[in-house]
């Protein structure tokens, strides 16, 4: 067992956010064991725990109706895999937890955004690509982040999500 700590700090002595990360790996999983706040404590889940819960809630994401193209969005396996591996293979771990935690704002992004950029994509045959931006201030830190949503609509079928990222603002 391998114990590490690591402090941020934004300035000298108490500063307002005080951050505390203690960890160990085992059988190569890192786990997080422990986040100390300035006034309060967490206790945090390993990488994998919190994909799969993440995982679950996916599952329980409903159609959403996107104002910006005007249709019903359905969140597909084929979303959650597409966040989760890259042509066929597992992304690394930090990738698929970052992917993750953006599943909480999908529905927020779809019913708020009022533009989309529109592609085709021909590269399986002719089918819609829309790429919807929105910004949505983050639940961990406050910032503000424009999330970037990928939609995709083959043949005369439902238009479905297809991935997520994002870019701090």
């Amino acid at each position: 067992m391998c114990f590490k700590t690591l402090v941020n700090s934004d300035k000298e002595g108490w500063p307002a956010s005080y951050t505390l990360f203690l960890y160990f790996k085992r059988h190569n999983i890192l786990q997080v064991l422990l986040y100390i706040n300035w006034y309060s404590i967490y206790f945090i889940m390993s990488k994998k725990d919190f994909i799969e819960k993440q995982k679950k809630l996916y599952k329980t994401l409903k159609p959403c109706y996107c104002t910006a193209i005007q249709e019903t969005v359905h969140f597909t396996a084929d979303g959650w895999n597409h966040l989760i591996y890259h042509r066929r293979r597992p992304r690394n771990l930090d990738e698929r937890t970052y992917r993750a935690a953006l599943i909480p704002y999908l529905c927020e992004v779809l019913t708020d955004a009022t533009t989309a950029t529109k592609t085709i994509d021909t590269q399986y045959g002719p089918h819609p690509l829309w790429i919807i931006e929105h910004q949505v201030k983050a639940l961990h830190n406050g910032k503000k982040q424009i999330l970037k949503l990928i939609l995709q609509k083959r043949g005369a079928g439902n238009t479905h999500f297809l991935s997520v990222m994002c870019k701090e603002k």
